[in-house]
């Protein structure tokens, strides 16, 4: 998988609304190998759909379906989730 060259946060999971659709375009430097590995075995690849279901009360957690599946995130792992 790619690993975007973008800045933190520009066009990332975590900017986004929630609700909508987004293509999964890259992975942030930030993202540790295992949350890497784990992403990509669960499908989150590029060109994917995702979309970010929900978000919690503080904001530290969120859902976001994959391939019908719905997964919960943490904060920082969806600041390194390119979209587009």
């Amino acid at each position: 998988m790619e690993i975007c060259k973008l800045r933190q946060h520009e066009n990332t999971l975590l900017s986004k609304k929630v609700g909508q659709f987004f293509e999964v375009e890259c992975f942030g430097k930030g993202l540790e190998e295992r949350y890497l590995r784990r992403l990509l075995e669960v499908g989150v690849t590029r060109g994917t759909k995702v979309r970010v279901l929900r978000k919690s009360v503080r904001g530290k957690t969120y859902l976001i379906e994959v391939r019908g599946v719905v997964f919960s995130l943490q904060k920082e792992i969806l600041g390194q989730i390119f979209v587009r």
